[in-house]
């Protein structure tokens, strides 16, 4: 049986780093991430440094000991950086530089600063070990306050892979710091060891995509059920959370509440100032529900200057204060271009709470809307509040919002 030279297996993690590199950069080119593009010059950087070691004797030592090493350092680096801007954090540049910079020094002595540099091979192994492992601790570290955040699907490949990496690179320094004179290309140690450091950099690379891939579909995901006017809920994503949630409130018995809001006199806002007033003028509205909504709210745009805002597990009492504190305070904007003092938008308001007769989402909005009219006739800028219905209310149950 042939014996597996360890400049094939080198080659190997070469070819891997290569793989991953150009599917890395093709995401990177075509999503324009930051953070892919750290991981694609990574992946890149470490096939030079790979390539650059596996030439030893054939290249000058500062090539292939010096540079390729620092080189595969700087991979590990530059991944690590990417591990900080998918995390949104600012990257310790100067850390990673001052790493790499004493890597190079060790590096340098260990070649040039000896008499007979064959002793120290097992001294380069060790402190590129002790380095990769140092970086591969501190990624884990990145990728735990992912975890902790609750990003878990992927980020758990991810931990998976980079501790595979670091057990790998620490088992390499104990496999050689003891190794003195030239390692012979046949070694049995040394192959296996590098081609699980092969194995391992796939998965640290399956994982990078997987985690680009997963940050993609969250975005596409808020993408499909948000406003990109007002960054609220849209009326798809309403209508699917609050047919839930009402079906939960029958089911348990629990109070719901849910309020319709509709700025008034949008439309002379739209005919004097312009289209673009008017969407300064949602924007505004939308910031202004936010600050009244709490975790387990529901609060959405359902269109032009209509907006809800559904409360589960809130009694009428409290839904109606805080209704009432969200129509109360005035809302104001500033028209792009203007430079005189902000102008003003109220809110007219309905409320509804879940009664048993309401046998889906419709009935409660049809009831809130009702109320909503009553508020606009009443002089607007008020909340009114909608009766219990008189007797069963028997609408179509598939029936959604009506438009």
């Amino acid at each position: 049986m042939p014996e597996l030279h360890l400049p094939t297996a080198l080659l190997y993690g070469v070819l891997i780093s290569l793989a991953v590199g150009l599917t890395a950069v093709a995401l990177a080119v075509r999503d324009r991430s930051a953070y892919m593009v750290a991981w694609a010059a990574g992946m890149a950087v470490l096939a030079l440094g790979l390539a650059a070691t596996s030439l030893r004797g054939v290249l000058p030592n500062g090539l292939s000991i010096v540079a390729g090493n620092v080189l595969i350092v700087a991979s590990q680096a530059l991944v690590l950086a990417g591990l900080y801007m998918y995390r949104q954090k600012r990257v310790p540049w100067s850390y990673l530089g001052a790493l790499m910079g004493l890597t190079g020094l060790a590096f340098v002595w260990g070649t040039y600063g000896v008499q007979d540099q064959r002793q120290y091979l097992g001294f380069r192994i060790a402190v590129l070990s002790a380095v990769l492992t140092t970086l591969g601790v501190w990624a884990l570290w990145v990728l735990a306050g992912l975890y902790r955040r609750g990003e878990r699907s992927m980020v758990a490949f991810a931990l998976f892979a980079f501790a595979a990496f670091t057990a790998v690179v620490a088992l390499r320094g104990v496999v050689g710091w003891r190794l003195t004179g030239d390692l012979p290309a046949v070694h049995g140690p040394a192959v296996l060891v590098t081609m699980l450091s092969g194995f391992s950099l796939l998965l640290q690379g399956l994982a990078m995509i997987g985690l680009h891939t997963e940050r993609l579909t969250d975005r596409l995901d808020r993408l499909a059920h948000t406003d990109q006017l007002t960054q609220l809920n849209n009326r798809r994503h309403f209508e699917q959370q609050a047919a839930r949630l009402v079906e939960r409130a029958t089911r348990s018995h629990q109070p719901l509440a849910l309020v319709l809001l509709d700025a008034d006199h949008f439309k002379r806002i739209n005919d004097e100032l312009g289209h673009e007033a008017g969407d300064s003028a949602l924007q505004a509205a939308s910031d202004h529900l936010r600050k009244h909504v709490r975790p387990g709210d529901l609060c959405a745009r359902l269109g032009g200057e209509e907006f809800v805002l559904m409360l589960p597990g809130v009694p009428l009492e409290v839904a109606t204060e805080r209704a009432q504190a969200i129509v109360q305070d005035v809302v104001r904007y500033c028209p792009p271009g203007q430079t005189s003092a902000p102008r003003e938008l109220t809110l007219s308001a309905g409320l509804a709470v879940l009664h048993p007769q309401d046998v889906n989402l419709a009935a409660l909005v049809r009831r809130a809307d009702a109320a909503l009219y009553q508020a606009k006739a009443q002089g607007r800028h008020r909340l009114c509040l909608a009766p219990a219905p008189a007797g069963p209310n028997r609408p179509n149950p598939s029936e959604g919002l009506s438009s």
